[in-house]
C-alpha cells in the first residue's frame, strides 16, 4: 500500500474519532463503513476501523451490532485487544438489559 492511501485512511479514521468525540456516531459509522466498503478484506486497517465502528454502534445504542462488528475484529485480528474489550462491553451491556 502507497504512503499516499495510507495516509488519506488515517486521516479519514481521525475525522471519525473526531465526530465521535463530538457525539456524532450516525455520522462516524456512516464514514467508517464507507471507508470498510472500499478497502480490500485482507488491509491491515480493518481491524482498527471494525474497532471504531463497534464502538460507534455501542454508543449510538446498537449493542448487538457493536458485538457483531467487534467480533469480526477479533477474526481479522485474534491478538487485537481492543476489539475483544468492545466485544466485552457488549455482552455486559446485552446481559444488563
Amino acid at each position: 500500500m502507497g504512503d499516499s492511501m495510507r495516509t488519506s485512511i488515517s486521516a479519514l479514521h481521525a475525522w471519525a474519532l473526531a465526530h465521535l468525540q463530538d457525539d456524532e456516531f450516525a455520522l462516524a459509522a456512516r464514514v467508517i463503513r464507507r471507508m470498510l466498503i472500499l478497502l480490500p478484506p485482507s488491509h491491515e486497517s480493518r481491524p482498527s476501523l471494525l474497532v471504531t465502528l463497534a464502538f460507534a454502534h455501542h454508543e449510538a445504542g446498537e449493542v448487538d451490532e457493536a458485538r457483531r462488528v467487534a467480533e469480526q475484529a477479533t477474526k481479522l485480528d485474534p491478538q487485537n485487544a481492543l476489539a475483544w474489550q468492545q466485544v466485552r462491553r457488549a455482552e455486559r451491556a446485552l446481559k444488563a438489559s
